[in-house]
């Protein structure tokens, strides 16, 4: 991978260039699908249970290409895959904070996460787990009882959701 800039020039915006030996974007591609995959495991996502493909989506007016990384579940694990989906937005954000470390948005923009369910899911079994769990939801863990042991989300998530302030 080659990156450069440019020196601004006046009334000039600085521009980026990126190039590679890959046929174009793929590289960044697979950039973007280690550093979602790479925050799935720290949600404690299974990379058994989704796979994660990155896609362009048209451009920015800079001209920086839009990249989606879509999460498809193809397995369902009650724990882990209800975590992933009520936890989205908690995933969504931390990609964005570890993508503010990184050189990808000088050369592109991302677009966000999407979830997509298979259809190995859409089963009478886990249909029925997955309305059971979100009654648990809404009832709240005072009105249903977890099994002995069980504390919901394990640690690390906990102390996310317990501490928005926390930067890591």
């Amino acid at each position: 991978m080659i990156l450069g800039k440019r020196p601004k020039k006046d009334g000039d915006p600085v521009h980026t260039e990126y190039g590679s030996s890959q046929a174009a974007g793929e590289g960044l591609e697979r950039e973007y699908e280690e550093l979602v995959r790479a925050q799935l495991t720290r949600l404690g996502i299974s990379m058994e249970t989704v796979e994660v493909e990155v896609r362009p989506a048209g451009a920015m007016k800079d001209g920086r290409n839009i990249y989606l990384g879509m999460v498809r579940l193809v397995r369902w694990e009650p724990r882990t895959s209800l975590r992933l989906l009520v936890a989205l937005p908690l995933l969504e954000a931390k990609t964005r904070q570890a993508l503010e470390t990184m050189w990808l948005t000088d050369v592109s923009y991302f677009g966000g996460l999407w979830v997509h369910a298979s259809q190995s899911l859409r089963t009478p079994e886990v249909l029925g787990e997955i309305r059971e769990a979100v009654m648990q939801l809404e009832l709240g863990v005072s009105q249903s009882q977890p099994p002995a042991g069980a504390h919901g989300w394990s640690a690390s998530v906990q102390a996310e959701l317990e501490d928005p302030a926390r930067k890591r």
